[in-house]
């Protein structure tokens, strides 16, 4: 039995390595210029202000929200 030297499975392999590399350098690039890394950085505060600033801005909309139905005739209970 005589094996050929045929190059052809090497070359596809080569191929498929290069592709995913590619896709792989293009999918980091793509999160990087979405922003997407921003968030997970732990060496920044934003996300922690920012949750600060919607629970403050929640609290005061609940609260006038609950005094106008408390001043159309609600009950305590039910204006909350």
């Amino acid at each position: 039995m005589k094996l050929n030297n045929d190059d052809t499975g090497q070359m596809l392999l080569a191929t498929g390595v290069v592709l995913m590399m590619s896709l792989l350098s293009m999918a980091i690039f793509s999160v990087k210029i979405a922003g997407l890394t921003i968030a997970s950085d732990t060496t920044q505060s934003e996300v922690v202000k920012i949750a600060e600033e919607i629970d403050d801005d929640i609290f005061q909309l609940i609260s006038f929200r609950a005094s106008e139905w408390y001043d159309a005739g609600l009950n305590e209970t039910e204006s909350v």
